[in-house]
C-alpha cells in the first residue's frame, strides 16, 4: 500500500543556502536554511486560510467530521492526552457535541450564522455563560 500524500508543503534547502516552500506552484524564499520557522509558519497559515490543506472531492466534509478533526488537533495542542481531567478538555467535549447533535451531517460550508446562534442558544438554554462551570455557578 502507498504512503499516503502529504498535502501540507514543507520547506527545503535552495541552492542559494535559504529556505524555501512551493505553495501551488510557486516559491518562496524563507531565509537561511534552518532559522526560517516563523516566515515558513507565516506563509502557510496564510495559504490555509486562503484554500487549506484539503484536496476538493465529490464527498463534502460535514460538521462532525469537522468537529472530529478538530477535537484530534486540540488532544495534542492543548496537551489533553497528557492529563485527561483538565476542566477546558471537558468543556470543549460538551460544546462539540452541542455542535454534531444539532448539525452534525450538514455541510461544513452550508453552516452559517444562523447555525451558529442556534448553537449560542443551545448553550444558553442549558444555563452556561462565561463564569458557570458544568451549568453550576463557581
Amino acid at each position: 500500500m502507498p504512503r499516503p500524500r502529504n498535502l501540507v508543503p514543507k520547506p527545503r534547502k535552495h541552492s542559494s543556502g535559504q529556505a524555501r516552500v512551493t505553495i501551488d506552484g510557486k516559491d518562496f524564499l524563507l531565509g537561511p536554511f534552518g532559522s526560517s520557522d516563523q516566515g515558513y509558519k507565516r506563509i502557510l497559515a496564510q495559504w490555509l486560510a486562503k484554500e487549506g490543506p484539503f484536496a476538493p472531492d465529490d464527498d463534502p466534509v460535514t460538521i462532525t467530521e469537522l468537529a472530529d478533526g478538530y477535537w484530534l488537533y486540540a488532544v495534542k495542542y492543548y496537551g489533553f492526552d497528557k492529563d485527561p481531567r483538565r476542566g477546558d478538555a471537558c468543556n470543549l467535549k460538551r460544546i462539540l457535541s452541542i455542535l454534531t447533535s444539532l448539525y452534525g451531517d450538514t455541510k461544513a460550508a452550508d453552516f452559517g450564522p444562523l447555525d451558529l446562534r442556534a448553537v449560542q442558544g443551545e448553550m444558553i438554554r442549558f444555563g452556561w455563560c462565561r463564569m458557570v462551570s458544568d451549568g453550576v455557578g463557581r
